[in-house]
């Protein structure tokens, strides 16, 4: 009877040890060993929050990586440096929207990226693409998907980039969770802190996915040739010709605007090509727009410069 009762409470203490672990640790690590890897477990190597640019990060021994990764939890934005001439990440190469977890779900501290997965099981049933490991189940990687399948995004997941909303891993979108699991390899660091970052510039926005929309299931930065946003074009709006005085002002941008696949994300404009208002004469202006599938929209216009 005692064995029997030893034998209940360990099988007790197992659960136990699972229950906590899906609960405290983020997305469920239950995918399968021959997804692993690069077969080391993430490491919580320190919990200072060195400044930008302060001087070089803690780093793991044999570290060979390019980048530092830093997540601003408040922000909900990821920053990727490389190093500048004297060795130190300063230089902001990469900036990407994403989503932490709720409370203190995603752990401050700094880590390493360990293991790499072309597809993870996560919390609740789905998956993730392009995932990272950060330290024990927490991970970069894609919005959740139904199936291991490109079509079957989560889109509510999608549209909460930007929030907190992740059961502790880090989302991103899947041009940039592949970005990280392609140019950032084992060992690479991860800081991550709660802002505000000084440096940090505007935070990129991602689309919105229309649930009612054909191709809500795919994400519009998905490289795959079989993404449907690729096939779809983005719009520049109210290019006009213009003709001006000699020796006035012009704004070049005033009233245009560009609209992403999406019909309703806003996109920056650029204006080129040289145009001297203190010189007569006709000079063509290029505008562009690129939009988050890597779709290119071009417009010329004419601005005259009259006496």
């Amino acid at each position: 009877m005692g064995k029997r009762v030893q034998k209940l409470l360990s099988i007790a203490i197992v659960i136990m040890g699972l229950v906590a672990g899906c609960t405290a640790g983020g997305e469920t690590d239950v995918s399968e060993s021959k997804e692993v890897v690069n077969g080391t477990v993430g490491v919580l190597l320190s919990t200072s929050d060195p400044l930008i640019g302060g001087g070089k990060p803690v780093e793991p021994e044999g570290n060979q990586g390019g980048y530092l990764i830093r997540v601003d939890r408040t922000a909900n934005c990821v920053t990727i440096y490389e190093k500048d001439v004297n060795g130190t990440f300063t230089i902001p190469v990469k900036h990407m929207i994403c989503s932490v977890g709720t409370g203190e779900n995603t752990p401050v501290g700094v880590f390493a990226i360990s293991d790499q997965y072309r597809w993870r099981a996560l919390f609740g049933g789905t998956y993730g693409q392009y995932a990272s490991r950060i330290t024990g189940n927490i991970l970069f990687h894609s919005v959740p998907y139904q199936r291991q399948s490109e079509n079957t995004l989560v889109p509510g997941a999608y549209n909460e980039l930007g929030t907190k909303a992740s059961q502790g891993c880090v989302r991103l979108t899947c041009a940039d969770a592949k970005w990280i699991y392609e140019n950032c390899a084992s060992g690479t660091v991860v800081e991550i802190f709660d802002g505000p970052a000084a440096n940090l510039p505007e935070k990129p926005e991602a689309l919105y996915l229309d649930p009612r929309s054909p191709y809500c299931g795919w994400d519009p930065t998905d490289p795959s040739g079989e993404n449907p946003w690729k096939k779809m074009p983005i719009a520049l709006y109210r290019v006009r010709d213009l003709t001006v005085k000699r020796g006035s002002g012009i704004d070049l941008l005033a009233g245009v605007f560009a609209l992403d696949v999406d019909g309703q994300t806003l996109l920056k404009v650029q204006a080129s090509g040289e145009v001297d208002v203190n010189r007569c004469g006709s000079y063509t202006v290029k505008y562009t727009a690129v939009g988050a599938t890597g779709a290119v929209a071009t417009a010329y216009a004419t601005v005259t410069v009259v006496e």
